[in-house]
């Protein structure tokens, strides 16, 4: 991991595209017409959901899953030519966005083209079947990584991909060895190319049910020797639990901020609320307040945001994966049109230094408060004082900005009026100028007290611009 050279990401949006449903058309002019829309949100990284053809043997659906991939070095026909892909990519780089592409190395079609001269690359049972040893995924078959000319194949693969794309979202991450993720980074590096590394890394318990069924599995902690974001799937299961209402607001909140001890100091992981495994945050979360909660919520965080397409108009459909489902949003009732408030939120997001220290507060049931800022600086004792050597050791570099931000926001379920008064979110801080990234609105904080108190609408996010 090229480490601190790209920690400019912890403020990028990465915006996720499945081609084939991507409109009725479904091919990659349809994504060349709404580039623009999609740069306007801010997004600086385009990830393509896989772009290859589907196998056919064991196939789910009509179309298939884009994740069982029959030919790595080839492009769905139905999406278009290899010359319309290179034009997509030249518009995208000329809008100063990058492109991740989907890296699908876990597992492949059972009638993938490779394995009609090498059927050894993929586990087999006794009957001779390419198999998947984990999950349901019945129509994929797992590749054999102790094959060295596999690897070598797979990773002339990437080669050939970086001539169009910047690097790549790599699905189930942890469960392709370490070494061959080093030794494909290796190998890029040494032909002058650096990729740009994402990993779908999976929870913690499905590491250790593998680990415990004697797989090789790498945790998020050994990813971070090769990939430069991950995925935020650790704390999944507490996200899950506070939006199913099965446990406190806080637990959640407590995983966000463990993070910061269970990971390198300058680890990036990616924020999410949806995408095409899971269902559309507005099938759990009503109402277009709550939602904007939710949005905002999720920007403040550190690191960088993903967003799955349709996230900007509110869509409650999930999208198939196996059959066509276009997503038509001329065609869809049920949806609210925020790409006013994505893009702001994307401004404020692009605001954020890469380094800086957050300190969360839960108030209430549903309320959070979150203060970014310079990480605290412990001084040095006095030469010759007891625990003077501690002291230098815990002594931290003063963040580069200096900027603070305040953030309020109302994770409740659905939208809810009854809120606390501000006071009892703001009595603890100091008097100071509030700047309304939302709405550009100043305020001053004086003894808690919010002069000139805004309207009940929220989320509230301040730039906190010194004593008022």
């Amino acid at each position: 991991m090229a480490k601190q050279g790209k920690l400019n990401l912890k403020n990028k949006i990465i915006y996720s595209i499945f081609v084939r449903n991507h409109t009725r058309a479904g091919n990659f002019r349809s994504v060349l017409n709404d580039l623009e829309k999609i740069k306007a949100l801010g997004t600086d990284i385009i990830w393509f959901m896989p772009i290859q053809p589907t196998g056919e043997l064991r196939r789910k659906g009509s179309l298939g899953s884009p994740y069982a991939i029959k030919d790595y070095n080839a492009i769905d026909p139905a999406l278009g030519t290899f010359a319309d892909f290179s034009e997509l990519c030249r518009a995208i780089h000329e809008q100063g966005m990058l492109i991740l592409l989907d890296c699908v190395f876990n597992h492949c079609s059972p009638d993938n083209i490779m394995l009609q001269d090498h059927p050894d690359w993929v586990i087999r049972d006794e009957a001779g079947e390419g198999y998947c040893r984990v999950g349901d995924w019945s129509d994929v078959a797992d590749l054999d990584f102790s094959k060295s000319d596999l690897r070598k194949y797979l990773i002339d693969s990437l080669d050939f991909w970086l001539n169009y794309v910047d690097g790549f979202r790599c699905d189930v991450a942890n469960l392709v060895p370490l070494d061959f993720w080093l030794e494909a980074d290796n190998a890029l590096r040494a032909h002058g190319k650096s990729p740009l590394w994402l990993a779908e890394s999976v929870e913690l318990n499905f590491v250790k049910s593998l680990r415990d069924r004697g797989f090789e599995v790498a945790s998020d902690n050994e990813l971070y020797e090769v990939f430069d974001i991950e995925y935020e799937y650790d704390i999944q299961p507490e996200k899950r639990s506070w939006l199913e209402q099965r446990a406190p607001l806080k637990h959640w909140i407590q995983a966000i901020a463990d993070q910061d001890g269970r990971y390198p100091a300058d680890y990036i992981k990616a924020r999410h609320l949806e995408n095409h495994d899971q269902p559309r945050l507005a099938e759990v979360v009503k109402g277009r307040g709550a939602l904007e909660n939710w949005h905002a919520f999720n920007y403040f965080l550190d690191g960088p945001v993903l967003l799955y397409e349709g996230t900007e108009y509110g869509l409650r459909h999930k999208p198939s994966l196996f059959d066509a489902d276009p997503i038509c949003l001329e065609e869809i009732e049920e949806k609210e049109d925020m790409r006013a408030f994505f893009t702001r939120l994307g401004k404020i997001k692009h605001r954020f230094p890469s380094l800086q220290y957050l300190d969360y507060k839960v108030i209430g049931e549903r309320f959070v408060r979150i203060l970014r800022g310079p990480r605290p600086h412990i001084p040095n004792k006095s030469k010759g004082e007891i625990g003077d050597a501690a002291s230098e050791k815990c002594n931290m570099p003063p963040s580069p900005d200096n900027t603070r931000f305040l953030g309020l926001f109302d994770l409740a379920l659905s939208t809810n009026p009854n809120r606390p008064a501000l006071s009892d979110l703001l009595y603890d801080l100091e008097d100071c100028r509030l700047r309304s990234l939302l709405d550009d609105t100043c305020y001053e904080l004086r003894g808690g007290q919010l002069v000139g108190k805004p309207e009940t609408n929220w989320p509230l996010i301040f730039e906190m611009e010194g004593n008022a």
